[in-house]
């Protein structure tokens, strides 16, 4: 190689020396550049963090959150517009409009079961950053080019027949449109066959413990129950509800197609709690008027008097007593929604005179009592003075018994019992041993209460029951057969080799012992699939002779007329001189009461008939019928009657 190729290779080694030095060196960045780009990532940061779930941006009901900052990033700056600001404000405030507004539309046009309507509207967060920086000619300061996220909203259309106004006006204008308007029933049941739109506000005044509950909502000139889940509120919390009105239990209360939400913009104190004794509070709603009807529910009442346990006919777990008269308001407080904490509270006042604060829930049918939602306010304080002979008359009125009984129960411990007359029940240490016959049996107990030196009795009738038997479901008739169960079960209730009247039985054919063509009859076998019955020297159709083996076969349903007989009172079968009264196509089909063999309505009547008063079995049963009528389809219980 040449000298001068040396020095150009050296040349050329160095000039990619220099480039390698240069490019592994650290660029350092001028103050104005670094600044703007750590705003930039700043803004690229906040605007990433604004975001809403696709669910929660639709059919909304509730004001938004728009930030001005994030205070994690200072100097970052977010702006707000929408494109219906009457609707969704640049402050966040949701307003919700009727849906005979011209940009209302059905949100589920293919849903004919959800008629909700929604409003579009186009939210646009804009973020940009300040940054500065210094130099030798100075402190400067920029902004960021503004960057922008969009979000699709839908926001809650309220029928254009929702009444707005204080929560006593649309009250009252609930009340005439369901008692008047509608003639709705003034008793203390559900009515739901209409319903009465509203949106009001005001501030939670008592819940029910539990998720899936609700809360009173007080406004100042009233208070209305809200069903649903209360679990985002607490006393005092300030809220707006939409909903549709219907009749529980006396009371008017917001229950379908319930939509609440936090709200502000005005300021009420909670209400002051009216001192009341469960006697006066009964004398005020005992007599079912029309101005009481549909207004149970509501009132803030301080309830003085005796705190019992005690489960009523609504199955509430304590009560407070009127020493003084015996008259009971229930504490709507029960298993299902009650806390460790509450719980404890009352138990540790269980026997003392109390006074106890709520709100008025409703009049509960089944009990016959008011009730009161506890809001957790409760405090001894001094019993009235009552003598021995209101005490003796109170505690005689508050012992109950069934109309009858088909076991051993408790009896009350507040007096001394006696049976005066009738047999079926003997009283042992407070309990009434009850021993059943084939009749059912007639018993007079007498209790005895003594305060002091006074004494007073009462007496009970009560029915103990006989003990049920089991009895064949059909009538046993040609139109009506027995099943080979039912067959079973009359012969094996008859007195040894004594014939039953003539009956029908309907079977099939399991077994055949004997075709006798010189004697011409048959033994064979019928089952329903539960239990078997020996045909015995059955003839064949007509009550005429089988002339042949092959004229039955194993599988055949047959319809057999005869007298039955518990022979020897050890083996049941229809006696000779039964006949094939017919061949059938197909049993009559009957259930066992599971999901794969229901019960028929037939069925399940018998099956009922057979248990005690307001007793249940003890295993769920499957049926199959036709609706024939429709009394309540509730959807804010989620059940129909």
């Amino acid at each position: 190689m040449s000298r001068k190729s040396n020095l150009f290779a050296l040349l050329i080694c160095l000039v990619f020396a220099f480039v390698c030095l240069v490019s592994c060196a650290e660029v350092t960045l001028s103050p104005e550049v670094a600044a703007k780009q750590q705003a930039e990532t700043d803004a690229q940061e906040v605007l990433g963090k604004i975001v809403w779930d696709s669910e929660d941006r639709e059919a909304i009901t509730s004001n938004l959150s728009f930030p001005s900052e994030n205070l994690n990033y200072p100097g970052v700056h977010i702006e707000w517009q929408t494109t219906e600001e009457d609707v969704i404000g640049t402050d966040g405030k949701v307003t919700l409009l009727y849906d005979n507004d011209p940009r209302a539309y059905k949100l589920k046009p293919e849903d004919t079961s959800d008629d909700t309507y929604v409003i579009a509207v186009t939210v646009t967060a804009t973020v940009y950053a300040d940054y500065s920086w210094e130099d030798e000619t100075g402190v400067h300061t920029e902004k960021t080019e503004p960057i922008s996220k969009q979000f699709e909203f839908t926001v809650f259309a309220m029928p254009e027949d929702t009444d707005q106004g204080t929560i006593k006006e649309v009250k009252d204008r609930a009340w005439n449109f369901f008692y008047v308007e509608n003639s709705a029933p003034k008793t203390l049941t559900t009515y739901q066959a209409k319903y009465y739109s509203v949106f009001v506000s005001g501030i939670v005044v008592g819940k029910l413990e539990g998720d899936t509950k609700g809360f009173f909502l007080y406004d100042g000139t009233d208070t209305i129950y809200v069903y649903g889940s209360n679990s985002s509120y607490q006393i005092g919390s300030k809220v707006q509800v939409f909903g549709q009105v219907y009749i529980y239990y006396g009371n008017l209360q917001i229950g379908s197609k319930v939509s609440a939400s936090f709200t502000t913009g005005f300021d009420v104190a909670l209400p002051e709690y009216e001192n009341i004794t469960p006697t006066e509070w009964e004398s005020q709603t005992k007599g079912l008027s029309d101005d009481v009807i549909g207004r149970f529910g509501g009132r803030a009442l301080e309830v003085e008097g005796i705190l019992e346990a005690g489960t009523s006919a609504a199955k509430d777990e304590y009560k407070i007593v009127d020493p003084a008269t015996g008259t009971v308001c229930w504490i709507y407080y029960k298993s299902y929604n009650k806390t460790t904490n509450g719980n404890a509270a009352l138990e540790a006042h269980l026997g003392k005179y109390v006074k106890l604060t709520g709100i008025s829930y409703a009049r509960d049918s089944r009990a016959v009592a008011n009730q009161l939602l506890w809001t957790g306010g409760i405090e001894e304080a001094e019993a009235p003075v009552v003598d021995d002979e209101t005490k003796v008359n109170v505690a005689l009125s508050q012992i109950t018994l069934k109309d009858s009984y088909t076991e051993d129960f408790d009896l009350s411990a507040a007096g001394a019992w006696e049976v005066v007359s009738g047999t079926g029940i003997v009283v042992e240490n407070g309990v009434a041993k009850v021993t059943r016959g084939d009749a059912d049996q007639t018993v007079v107990l007498k209790v005895t209460v003594t305060s002091g030196e006074y004494s007073a009795s009462k007496e009970f009738t009560v029915t103990v029951k006989a003990v049920v038997k089991e009895t064949p479901k059909h009538a046993g008739t040609k139109e009506d057969p027995y099943t080979v169960s039912d067959a079973v079960l009359a012969a094996g209730a008859l007195e040894a080799d004594v014939l039953s009247e003539q009956v029908y039985a309907v079977g099939t054919i399991v077994s055949i012992k004997e075709v006798s063509a010189s004697y011409g009859n048959a033994t064979f076998n019928i089952s329903d699939g539960k239990q078997e019955i020996i045909v015995y020297r059955a003839k064949y159709l007509n009550n005429e002779k089988f002339t042949s083996e092959d004229q039955i076969k194993v599988g055949d349903n047959v319809l057999i007329c005869g007298q039955l007989v518990n022979y020897k009172g050890n083996t049941l079968e229809f006696n000779s001189g039964c006949y094939i009264e017919s061949f059938v196509e197909e049993l009559p089909q009957e259930g066992d009461g599971s999901k794969e063999n229901p019960f028929t309505v037939e069925q399940v009547i018998a099956e009922a008939s057979k248990l005690e008063v307001g007793a249940t079995t003890e295993v769920e049963y499957y049926t199959i019928g036709t609706i024939v009528s429709i009394k309540e389809v509730s959807a804010s219980y989620g059940n129909a009657t």
